[in-house]
Order: structure tokens, then C-alpha cells, then sequence
């Protein structure tokens, strides 16, 4: 069981790296747009922001049955701020590009 726990802690680490990633990503994009470079931050932070909860989620035993629910949920919801902050920014900065 310790193994698992740090397993999924290893996984959640690097989800969390990964957004951090995207948020300071985030500063590269700035050269072009900074409304681009506020979306891209979002989305990263967002997904940064996400893999604590979902860490806890995945192994808070008070709550019952429902944790796996709450961990699918906040899985998806993670990802999809990630991946509309990034398309939205992408689109922004195709926008300006003259």
C-alpha cells in the first residue's frame, strides 16, 4: 500500500511540474500577446493548481465511495482548463499575428 502512495504521489509531481511548466511557459509567449500569455498562465495554473486536490482525493478514506468520483471529476476538469487555456491562447496569438 506505501508503494502506491508514492507511486500516485510521483504521478501527481510531475502533472504538477508539468503545469508549472505551462505557467512559466507562459512568460515566452508574452513577446507576442499578453492576453495569450494570461490564457496559457491559466491553463497551466489551473492544471498546478488541480493535482493536490486530486492527490487527496485519491486517498481521503472519510469521505466513502464518492472520492472516486471527485478524483475522476477534478481529473477532467484539470485538463480541460489546461487544454482550453492553451487553445484559446494559441488562437489569440494566430488572431494578432498580422
Amino acid at each position: 500500500m506505501i508503494g502506491l502512495r508514492v507511486a500516485g504521489l510521483f504521478e501527481q509531481s510531475g502533472n504538477f511540474f508539468f503545469g508549472f511548466c505551462v505557467l512559466v511557459g507562459a512568460a515566452f509567449v508574452a513577446q507576442r500577446s499578453t492576453r495569450a500569455a494570461w490564457l496559457f498562465a491559466l491553463g497551466g495554473l489551473c492544471f498546478a493548481l488541480a493535482q493536490p486536490l486530486q492527490y487527496f482525493f485519491m486517498w481521503a478514506d472519510g469521505i466513502g465511495r464518492a472520492r472516486f468520483m471527485l478524483n475522476d471529476l477534478v481529473f477532467v476538469g484539470s485538463h480541460l482548463a489546461l487544454f482550453a487555456g492553451l487553445a484559446a491562447g494559441v488562437h489569440v496569438v494566430a488572431k494578432e499575428t498580422p
